[in-house]
């Protein structure tokens, strides 16, 4: 290498069978190619991926094979002649031995972990053929977020100017079209299709074709905005239309035109107004969802099943919108989101407009609890007059104030149950559709409404393990605090029910995990008794427990505590009230008792009895499997959009 030259630095070694081929290709501006690989270089320190880096030299006219040669590491493909970049990529593909492809332009900058996200698309996504990169200007503003194709073949870099951190790009989404500019390809078929389509050199439209190629073979493309890459757009090929490689820009358009043209029938019209809604590609629309808060999945159940109908709804061919009513995109949970494909938005004010733009593609919204539904609900009617209004109670909050008024004797709480039953059935009659999570809650509501009734209940992911009692001890209540019955039932477990089980077992021992504990809870900590609090992941304790309790004495809906230990083979002991809905035969999925004593002889027997234990673990998770599994959730939610769109159109009838 000359020594005269700034850049000393050498690639690694990806080994015989590289993760993956990162082809770069250069015609001359020797500066602009090694900056890109200096910047490859760098990133090498912070992703994981085996990559060889390939530069394909496409008779560069000035320096830059001198200036490469010498690069440690780096695979050099020497062109005799101006092949032009469509066939250059080509030649470096035949050249290349990674499992999968990225195709980089020399006139880029890798930022920092970028190229790790996009082979992650691929693990997580099988059906995805091709990803693409977040593009930034150097100044630091958005290039290209994804791209859109209109009917008539023209296409628009979406979020082009705007910042590349705003929640309208920050989210995985499927796109059109995805820039050659940072294209990671999966090999398998990039090679079986030979490349970019040469009917398009020596450039332009071959990343568009590529990218339609993909979904004609059954594929899908994806945008990743955890990929950012720095573009110095124009560099290589100017940005006018008129001369140079660049006026081959209108000339493929017309052939790209020609050669999709059947697919090009069921895209967007040439209008900007139609790209808030042409910027993702869906089968069946966008479903705007409306929640408190972004959800938590890892301190409440409520959080985990809204995040399940989400996902559910992204299953069944639907774009996602969430706003949280509190405006706060609270991380890393919007992250989360964002990596299964879901758009989050802030403080509702602030993003009114941008769901007005894309009213025309919002077939549904999908409104959570009563206090939300009074804020948006005759908003949502006004915007989008079109869209199917779908009302997620959640859990009947009357019910479970009226049941706490019971179980307390608490006047109070007795009136604000009849005014909140009348609010609910206000909100119920507005909507489409109403949606609960329990048998029973259905069976009140259609007593009180010609509105259709659907159940959505918790949701919950099969646990593969097998499960035995060996190895475990102790009793576990998961529960946050900040929801009453929880605290109600604590108190009523460790001072009426605890006493009677150290009769019988009297090194009996129970762990209190949740959220939020108040001082009352807390001060139950003693010998027999841990307050645990919020842990950030269930599972560890879950998998050492012998037993899971819910002692409710009141609530509504279906319990996510219930569910999530029979999902992991954790045998219960619970309430009549906590089995509510989950479809449980007592002695055959769980043991209950509402009787503080027959309570304490269950947990006594499960203690001991190991064939009652390896009994109810196996049929409770098949009966979660089997009513609250992903498949279950993923019929049900499309059950409840079904039913508000015929009741939607009988309304209009």
């Amino acid at each position: 290498m000359n020594n005269a030259d700034p850049w000393q630095f050498e690639f690694r070694d990806p080994g015989s069978s590289p993760d993956v081929s990162v082809i770069v290709c250069a015609h001359g501006l020797s500066d602009v190619t090694m900056t890109c690989l200096q910047a490859l270089n760098e990133s090498q320190h912070v992703n994981t991926a085996r990559a060889e880096i390939i530069l394909v030299d496409d008779a560069s006219p000035d320096d830059t094979l001198q200036r490469v040669r010498d690069i440690r590491g780096l695979r050099i493909l020497e062109l005799s002649e101006n092949v032009g970049f469509l066939k250059a990529c080509n030649a470096g593909l035949q050249e290349a031995r990674g499992q999968h492809i990225v195709f980089l332009n020399n006139d880029t900058e890798s930022v920092g972990r970028w190229l790790d996200p996009l082979l992650e698309t691929l693990d997580r996504r099988p059906e995805a053929l091709v990803v693409g990169s977040r593009l930034v200007y150097p100044d630091g503003t958005l290039q290209e977020a994804g791209g859109i194709v209109f009917n008539d073949g023209s296409g628009w870099n979406y979020g082009r100017g705007i910042d590349p951190f705003d929640p309208r790009v920050t989210f995985e989404r499927q796109v059109d079209y995805v820039s050659g500019a940072s294209l990671l390809a999966r090999g398998e078929f990039l090679r079986q299709r030979g490349g970019f389509d040469e009917r398009y050199a020596p450039a332009y439209y071959e990343d568009t074709d590529l990218c339609f190629a993909a979904r004609e073979a059954g594929g899908q493309v994806w945008y990743q905005p955890a990929s950012i890459v720095t573009h110095y757009e124009g560099q290589s090929n100017g940005t006018g239309e008129t001369t140079g490689i660049k006026a081959y820009q209108p000339i493929n358009r017309k052939k790209f035109q020609q050669r999709w043209a059947d697919s090009l029938v069921r895209h967007w019209a040439p209008d900007a107004a139609n790209v808030p809604s042409a910027r993702q590609r869906s089968t069946h629309g966008r479903i705007l969802v409306i929640e408190n808060e972004v959800p938590t999945p890892d301190q409440d159940s409520g959080s985990v099943r809204i995040t399940a109908v989400m996902r559910a709804m992204l299953d069944l061919g639907y774009s996602v919108t969430f706003l949280p009513a509190n405006g706060w995109r609270r991380d890393p949970y919007t992250r989360r989101l964002e990596s299964m494909g879901v758009e989050v938005l802030g403080v509702p004010d602030q993003w009114w407009a941008h769901i007005a733009e894309m009213a025309a593609s919002i077939s549904h919204v999908w409104i959570s609890r009563p206090a939300v539904a009074q804020m948006f609900l005759a908003r949502v009617r006004h915007a989008i007059p079109h869209a199917t209004l779908v009302y997620d109670t959640v859990d009947l909050h009357s019910l479970r104030l009226e049941r706490e008024a019971t179980t307390t004797a608490d006047g109070q709480r007795r009136r604000e149950a009849l005014v909140q039953q009348i609010q609910e059935m206000e909100l119920i009659d507005l909507a489409d559709v109403a949606v609960v999570v329990s048998p029973h809650e259905e069976g009140l509501l259609r007593e009180r409404t010609k509105s259709p009734v659907v159940i959505v209940p918790n949701v919950h992911v099969d646990y593969e393990h097998h499960v035995t009692p060996a190895g475990r001890s102790g009793l576990l209540f998961i529960g946050g605090f900040a929801h009453t019955p929880n605290e109600d039932a604590m108190l009523w477990f460790v001072s009426e029910i605890l006493p009677r089980v150290t009769q019988q077992v009297p090194d009996a021992h129970v762990t209190i995990v949740g959220s939020e504990p108040t001082p009352a809870v807390l001060a139950l900590a003693g010998e027999n008794v841990t307050v645990a609090g919020w842990v950030p992941d269930t599972l560890p304790v879950y998998e050492a427990a012998r037993i899971a309790i819910a002692p409710l004495r009141y609530g509504a809906g279906v319990k996510g505590k219930v569910g999530e230990a029979m999902s992991l083979g954790v045998p219960m002991v619970m309430t009549s009230i906590a089995s509510e809905g989950m479809h449980i035969e007592h002695g055959v999925h769980a043991l209950v008792a509402d009787d503080p004593q027959e309570f304490a002889d269950h947990v006594a027997d499960l203690v001991t009895n190991d064939d009652l234990w390896r009994t109810l673990s196996h049929n409770g998770k098949r009966l979660i499997h089997d009513h609250f599994g992903v498949d279950a959730t993923r019929a049900m939610v499309a059950d409840a959009l079904a039913a508000g769109d015929r009741a939607r159109e009988m309304a209009w009838v």
